[in-house]
């Protein structure tokens, strides 16, 4: 099962930008992502609200797996996956979202 470190590299692989990049658009440091990805330290949720904002990722598929990776349709988000999505990714499940 994928955790959530492995589903946000996914949406960075996804969109095709670099780490840097990104962490530029969302107005953290580059080094800060990279915890992130590999689990080290887990975001905030300053953090989670501006990949919300400016890619449109959903955030509950990010946090627990169920439902779309993106919301919607975005005028900002292209995606292009980056030639770097590799096996490790094979088993990464988009849930369907259930309502109790």
């Amino acid at each position: 099962m994928a955790t959530f470190n492995k589903r946000l590299k996914l949406v960075r692989l996804m969109l095709g930008i670099k780490q840097i990049s990104m962490a530029r658009e969302i107005g953290i440091s580059n080094l800060q992502l990279c915890y992130y990805e590999i689990g080290r330290y887990e975001p905030n949720m300053r953090f989670l609200l501006r990949l919300n904002a400016k890619y449109n990722v959903n955030l509950n598929w990010l946090i627990s797996g169920y439902g779309d990776i993106f919301l919607g349709e975005s005028k900002n988000v292209t995606v292009k996956p980056s030639k770097n999505v590799t096996e490790d990714f094979k088993n990464v499940t988009v849930k369907p979202n259930y309502i109790s």
